[in-house]
């Protein structure tokens, strides 16, 4: 028998008992766990050795992670939020093995007003998105730690308006990709080529895409 590898649960309407107290094969390289809008609670995700790519999208009323999220030491790829929208901040799923991760998804919520200090571990991600953080107004000047960045994804975040210093942003030096969409019209302004005011801090960087609110 081969064992199980890949596994997605989602829109599980009436199962959630069921999906909050499954016990996840070893084996599995590949889990995908979306959409439960009324469990409060994630299933274990001990001793999955195995793991490269998680997803745990749209839990509605989650206000903790399992502490097994921070010991996958094979975990390359992490796809996660939103979560409850009373948080204040975004629950903290530790550093530990994930300092090993090269890609990271986030999605937020209005009520944030900052993004997840652990990121600034996370030195081995070559891929960053981060999406609909609402109540973020400026960029951390810690972005400027994840040198390993080739692609930056800022989507969705309404009011941010502000880039780190000209000193972070030129510390990427490896990154090949920004693509801002749906923020601040005023960093529409400051990203201009050659006469913004942001534009050093962002113009050794070869292919940049922006779409901007329009209010």
């Amino acid at each position: 028998m081969i064992p199980l590898q890949q596994l997605r649960i989602e829109y599980c309407e009436g199962l959630e008992s069921w999906v909050s107290g499954l016990q996840f094969p070893v084996s599995l390289e590949w889990l995908a766990i979306n959409d439960f809008p009324n469990l409060e609670i994630l299933p274990s995700l001990d001793n999955l050795n195995s793991l490269r790519y998680l997803e745990i999208r749209n839990w509605r009323k989650l206000k903790y992670l399992p502490a097994g999220l921070r010991w996958l030491p094979r975990l390359k790829k992490l796809q996660i939020g939103p979560f409850w929208e009373e948080l204040d901040s975004f629950p903290d799923f530790g550093v530990g093995s994930l300092m090993h991760l090269t890609m990271l998804d986030l999605w937020g919520w209005p009520k944030l007003k900052s993004l997840p200090q652990q990121i600034q571990h996370f030195t081995s991600l070559t891929d960053l998105m981060m999406v609909s953080f609402d109540g973020v107004g400026t960029l951390p000047e810690w972005l400027g730690n994840l040198t390993s960045l080739t692609q930056l994804e800022i989507q969705d975040c309404k009011n941010l308006s502000n880039l780190p210093s000209v000193e972070a942003m030129q510390r990427l030096t490896k990154l090949q990709i920004l693509d801002i969409s749906g923020c601040h019209p005023l960093l529409e302004q400051k990203c201009t080529r050659d006469n913004g005011t942001d534009w050093p801090k962002i113009a050794h960087i070869p292919n940049i895409t922006s779409t901007f609110c329009n209010s």
